[in-house]
Protein backbone atom coordinates (compact mmCIF):
# COMPACT_ATOMS: atom_id res chain seq x y z
CA UNK A 1 0.00 0.00 0.00
CA UNK A 2 1.11 2.97 -1.21
CA UNK A 3 -0.09 5.59 1.42
CA UNK A 4 -0.10 4.17 5.22
CA UNK A 5 -3.59 4.43 7.00
CA UNK A 6 -2.12 7.54 9.33
CA UNK A 7 -1.93 9.73 6.03
CA UNK A 8 -5.27 8.47 5.04
CA UNK A 9 -6.64 9.68 8.51
CA UNK A 10 -4.61 12.91 8.32
CA UNK A 11 -5.79 13.70 4.84
CA UNK A 12 -9.80 13.05 6.01
CA UNK A 13 -9.63 14.87 9.31
CA UNK A 14 -8.16 18.33 7.10
CA UNK A 15 -10.54 18.10 5.08
CA UNK A 16 -13.21 17.76 7.77
CA UNK A 17 -11.68 20.25 9.42
CA UNK A 18 -11.40 22.65 6.17
CA UNK A 19 -15.11 22.00 6.14
CA UNK A 20 -15.47 23.14 9.39
CA UNK A 21 -13.53 26.41 9.15
CA UNK A 22 -15.39 27.34 6.12
CA UNK A 23 -18.67 26.94 8.22
CA UNK A 24 -17.06 28.83 11.44
CA UNK A 25 -17.03 25.96 13.36
CA UNK A 26 -14.23 25.72 15.33
CA UNK A 27 -14.48 24.97 18.29
CA UNK A 28 -13.78 22.92 21.50
CA UNK A 29 -17.07 21.31 20.59
CA UNK A 30 -15.98 20.17 17.23
CA UNK A 31 -12.08 19.16 18.21
CA UNK A 32 -13.47 17.14 20.95
CA UNK A 33 -15.55 15.49 18.87
CA UNK A 34 -13.07 14.61 16.49
CA UNK A 35 -11.18 13.16 19.11
CA UNK A 36 -13.79 11.08 20.83
CA UNK A 37 -14.32 9.57 17.15
CA UNK A 38 -11.08 8.87 16.55
CA UNK A 39 -10.78 6.91 19.76
CA UNK A 40 -14.12 4.71 18.75
CA UNK A 41 -13.14 0.76 18.43
CA UNK A 42 -15.44 0.54 15.43
CA UNK A 43 -13.78 3.11 13.93
CA UNK A 44 -10.05 1.80 14.36
CA UNK A 45 -11.19 -1.24 13.01
CA UNK A 46 -12.51 -0.18 9.67
CA UNK A 47 -9.11 1.57 9.14
CA UNK A 48 -7.33 -1.88 9.65
CA UNK A 49 -10.29 -3.45 7.07
CA UNK A 50 -9.90 -0.73 4.99
CA UNK A 51 -6.11 -1.45 4.67
CA UNK A 52 -7.01 -4.83 3.79
CA UNK A 53 -9.25 -3.98 1.23
CA UNK A 54 -6.86 -1.87 -0.39
CA UNK A 55 -4.16 -4.58 -0.62
CA UNK A 56 -6.48 -6.84 -2.60
CA UNK A 57 -7.79 -4.26 -5.21
CA UNK A 58 -11.33 -4.30 -4.02
CA UNK A 59 -11.25 -0.52 -3.27
CA UNK A 60 -8.57 2.33 -4.27
CA UNK A 61 -7.10 4.48 -1.91
CA UNK A 62 -9.45 7.51 -3.71
CA UNK A 63 -12.36 5.49 -2.70
CA UNK A 64 -11.38 4.52 0.90
CA UNK A 65 -10.39 8.23 1.94
CA UNK A 66 -13.70 9.45 0.49
CA UNK A 67 -15.20 6.58 2.57
CA UNK A 68 -12.92 7.82 5.82
CA UNK A 69 -14.37 11.34 5.57
CA UNK A 70 -18.02 10.26 5.22
CA UNK A 71 -17.61 8.12 8.19
CA UNK A 72 -15.40 10.47 10.29
CA UNK A 73 -17.92 13.42 9.79
CA UNK A 74 -20.99 11.27 10.32
CA UNK A 75 -18.96 9.85 13.78
CA UNK A 76 -18.01 13.38 15.07
CA UNK A 77 -21.46 15.41 13.97
CA UNK A 78 -22.78 12.14 16.32
CA UNK A 79 -20.35 12.40 19.20
CA UNK A 80 -20.99 16.49 19.13
CA UNK A 81 -25.02 15.59 20.06
CA UNK A 82 -23.81 13.56 22.44
CA UNK A 83 -22.03 15.48 23.84
CA UNK A 84 -24.90 18.00 24.18
CA UNK A 85 -27.09 15.26 25.29
CA UNK A 86 -24.74 14.20 28.05
CA UNK A 87 -25.88 17.14 31.04
CA UNK A 88 -29.89 17.34 30.08
CA UNK A 89 -32.74 16.08 27.50
CA UNK A 90 -32.79 18.42 24.18
CA UNK A 91 -34.78 19.07 21.65
CA UNK A 92 -33.60 18.76 17.71
CA UNK A 93 -34.07 22.83 17.11
CA UNK A 94 -31.84 23.07 20.45
CA UNK A 95 -29.28 20.41 19.42
CA UNK A 96 -29.20 22.42 16.74
CA UNK A 97 -28.39 25.67 17.46
CA UNK A 98 -26.02 24.40 19.80
CA UNK A 99 -23.61 22.73 17.28
CA UNK A 100 -24.81 24.68 14.30
CA UNK A 101 -25.73 21.91 12.33
CA UNK A 102 -29.32 21.78 10.01
CA UNK A 103 -32.14 20.07 12.54
CA UNK A 104 -32.66 17.92 9.27
CA UNK A 105 -29.16 16.85 10.10
CA UNK A 106 -29.51 16.43 13.66
CA UNK A 107 -32.62 14.69 13.79
CA UNK A 108 -30.92 12.08 11.17
CA UNK A 109 -28.46 11.18 13.40
CA UNK A 110 -31.14 11.05 16.51
CA UNK A 111 -32.47 8.44 14.60
CA UNK A 112 -29.67 6.57 14.08
CA UNK A 113 -28.36 6.49 17.52
CA UNK A 114 -32.02 6.28 18.87
CA UNK A 115 -31.44 2.08 16.84
CA UNK A 116 -28.50 1.78 18.64
CA UNK A 117 -30.00 2.38 21.88
CA UNK A 118 -27.75 5.31 22.89
CA UNK A 119 -30.73 8.20 22.73
CA UNK A 120 -34.28 7.40 24.07
CA UNK A 121 -37.52 9.91 23.17
CA UNK A 122 -38.41 11.22 26.46
CA UNK A 123 -40.99 13.52 25.97
CA UNK A 124 -42.58 16.54 23.98
CA UNK A 125 -41.39 20.07 24.82
CA UNK A 126 -41.79 22.99 22.38
CA UNK A 127 -43.78 21.14 20.19
CA UNK A 128 -40.89 19.12 19.24
CA UNK A 129 -39.86 15.70 20.49
CA UNK A 130 -37.28 15.81 23.52
CA UNK A 131 -34.23 13.37 23.47
CA UNK A 132 -32.40 11.79 26.55
CA UNK A 133 -28.86 10.21 26.33
CA UNK A 134 -29.50 6.65 27.86
CA UNK A 135 -26.06 6.09 29.21
CA UNK A 136 -24.16 9.62 30.11
CA UNK A 137 -20.98 7.19 30.51
CA UNK A 138 -21.12 6.48 26.72
CA UNK A 139 -17.68 7.13 25.25
CA UNK A 140 -16.88 10.10 27.30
Amino acid sequence: MKEDLSSILKYALALIFRDAVAMGQTNLKRLDAMIQSLSDERLRWLMGRGKSLVDQGKITIKEYKTIMKDILQTEMERKMIINELRPDPLTVSEISSRIELPPKQVLKHLIALRRRSIVAITGERKGELEFQLLDSSYNK
